[in-house]
């Protein structure tokens, strides 16, 4: 079994958000080896290949957005711009990463797609039954679900306006919405 150096899984991850970022992001192996300052052979002790050091650096960056958003819904005082907020967090998230599965297409991440796009709809749906719960609003079975979706479509074309938004889920959940006014 190989030496595992602590802390060193934490530090490829970082280097690969580093090497993701920018104008010409580089996401190969050898030049993550290279800011980590190991052997690539390294890195094999860590991750089976680029896909799950992607991966990893992905699901890192979403829990933080989930974190974000948590902290959204704790501090929101209209359920309104909650749910704009929260749009704005998968939007940034979505944002930095469709250049990337765009650019990666089938060679990473393609047998990939459907399992992340499933957990990115199921997180955003968990969070927006919390925010609904907390403002005691009334929803059906799927709702979350299908609100979820409509945030990940959304965020890619960003074609629907923050006040469009708030008019739509304020038409959604009109009958709730105005008991809580009253």
């Amino acid at each position: 079994m190989p030496k595992l150096i602590e802390g060193l899984r934490e530090e490829i991850i970082e280097c690969a958000k580093r090497n993701l970022q920018g104008d010409n992001p580089d996401f190969s192996l050898r030049v993550i080896a290279k800011d980590c300052n190991v052997a690539i052979g390294t890195i094999y002790n860590y991750f089976s290949d680029k896909e799950s050091i992607l991966i990893a650096v992905m699901v890192d960056e979403w829990l933080r957005r989930l974190n974000n958003m948590e902290e959204i819904i704790a501090n929101s005082d209209d359920p309104e711009e909650g749910f704009v907020l929260i749009r704005d967090e998968v939007y940034a998230f979505i944002v930095f990463y469709a250049p990337i599965w765009m650019k990666q297409n089938d060679n990473l991440l393609g047998g990939q797609f459907h399992t992340q796009h499933f957990q990115l709809k199921e997180g955003i749906g968990e969070t927006i039954e919390k925010l609904l719960d907390k403002f005691e609003i009334d929803y059906d079975d799927n709702t979350c679900e299908i609100l979820a979706e409509l945030i990940i479509t959304i965020s890619f074309l960003r074609d629907v306006e923050d006040n469009d938004l708030r008019v739509f889920f304020r038409r959604l959940f009109s009958d709730s919405l105005e008991e809580r006014d009253d």
